[in-house]
């Protein structure tokens, strides 16, 4: 007759406690990765959405430039500068507007009022 192991029962249990602490060691070394490569596709998504913006409004810019000079009508919440950056795509240019339009504007470049229609010129 055999004899029966005495140890066999701890074994296997401890064995099992082994097996499952090595897996959820794997299912937590597998969820960080996955959470890393979500974070690093995320980075990769803002940065093209960013650089596509950029493009865009370059491109926007370009279109406009190209048909300079025009006309254009004083919205609320503008300054040289803002319609610097939306003609030219350089908010540093607010001195051509002001130069080409200093009858309207007087002496103080950001006094004007909404509606006044501003003549955007060609930049040298």
């Amino acid at each position: 007759m055999t004899q029966k192991d005495p140890f066999r029962e701890p074994r296997e249990k401890i064995r099992r406690q082994q097996e499952t602490r090595e897996n959820r060691e794997t299912a937590q070394q597998h969820a960080a990765a996955v959470k890393a490569q979500k974070e690093l596709m995320n980075r990769r998504l803002a940065a093209a959405r960013a650089k596509t913006a950029q493009r865009v409004k370059e491109e926007q810019a370009a279109q406009e430039k190209a048909t300079l000079p025009v006309e254009y009508t004083v919205q609320s919440g503008d300054s040289l500068s803002a319609i610097a950056l939306k003609f030219y795509g350089n908010a540093a240019h607010w001195e051509a507007i002001y130069k080409a339009n200093r009858q309207r504007i007087d002496n103080n470049p950001s006094l004007f009022q909404v509606g006044q229609v501003f003549t955007i010129p060609k930049l040298n």
